[in-house]
């Protein structure tokens, strides 16, 4: 598959964030219609809690109602978003056998089970020799896991939790990742949109615990475009345990690709997924970060919304 290079992020970091952009709208939808929204996430892998053994050998984000017709095939093949083909690379660099990785999509009657699924993920993970680069916090280092159509969205996804998987016990283990969905205010199809990029961390601040090892999720989330006014965004829990909010940042004014542009980069999607960690989008504090620093409550409990106005490009 042919990739785009990715310029190294400068202090010019908004404008280098539109030109990402503008490389990363692969499906067009109809100019009437809104832009997907991508979301990437950083957390600790951690032994399977029942045994203390076992790393974890799959990733499920659950969500309210029948959504696998509305999430589109994953890049089930880029290690940039799926942490079990990033395994499968590595073991194959150190000719071991590997797990071919996969995503699978099911519909239980009532929640939808969106599954990566892969090899036994080592604990703690290899300080040399992983595909990609990896977020390291306090000498710990964190996979990213990511979704086309996931957290953030206009189509009426609602997301309830993250969960790692141990399918190798008896019985199967799990472990809730609290994470919280971000979006627009203000919903519907659009004319004209642009792009927010978000990014919220949970959990730990500065190697101060606050209650559980820290996640980060970036979010490229669509609104509309406003006739000057300032746009509001909402951060909701949709799951059944309280979220601890450290931080966080945003970027707005990214102007979506046209369909003529995207037509001549058939993978911008995946580009722009794999743009959303610590080397494309330096989360807020970190030298060259292009995000405006967000005022966020320091919890949401289950259920509760927090809406935030931007600050003006």
């Amino acid at each position: 598959m042919h990739k785009l290079p990715l310029a190294p992020i400068t202090a010019r970091a908004p404008a280098l964030l539109a030109a990402l952009a503008c490389a990363a709208w692969a499906y067009a939808a109809p100019a009437s219609a809104n832009d997907h929204d991508l979301f990437n996430e950083f957390d600790l892998p951690v032994l399977d809690p029942a045994t203390n053994t076992y790393g974890p050998d799959g990733i499920e984000i659950d969500f309210a109602g029948n959504v696998c017709p509305d999430i589109p095939a994953q890049y089930v093949q880029d290690a940039g978003i799926d942490p079990f083909y990033a395994l499968e690379l590595y073991d194959i660099s150190i000719n071991v056998p590997a797990t071919t990785a996969i995503f699978n999509c099911t519909f239980d009657g009532s929640i939808t089970h969106a599954q990566w699924l892969g090899g036994t993920m080592p604990v703690p993970l290899p300080a040399t020799g992983w595909p990609i680069p990896l977020h390291t916090e306090n000498g710990q280092l964190y996979l990213h896991s990511g979704l086309d159509e996931g957290y953030a969205t206009l189509t009426g996804i609602v997301p309830l939790y993250k969960k790692w998987l141990w399918n190798q016990t008896n019985p199967p283990q799990s472990l809730i990742i609290p994470v919280t969905a971000a979006l627009a205010a203000h919903l519907g199809a659009e004319k004209k949109d642009q792009y927010a990029a978000i990014f919220v961390r949970t959990g730990t601040q500065g190697g101060k615990s606050i209650d559980t090892p820290p996640t980060g999720t970036w979010y490229l989330t669509t609104y509309p475009a406003g006739n000057g006014r300032r746009t509001k965004f909402t951060l909701s829990n949709n799951g059944p345990e309280p979220i601890t909010l450290a931080s966080g940042g945003i970027v707005t004014g990214l102007t979506p690709p046209t369909q003529a542009q995207c037509q001549q980069t058939p993978d911008c999607y995946q580009l722009l997924l794999d743009s959303l960690n610590d080397q494309g989008f330096p989360e807020p504090g970190a030298a060259n970060s292009p995000f405006t620093p967000l005022k966020l409550p320091s919890q949401l409990s289950p259920g509760q919304s927090y809406t935030f106005t931007a600050p003006v490009p």
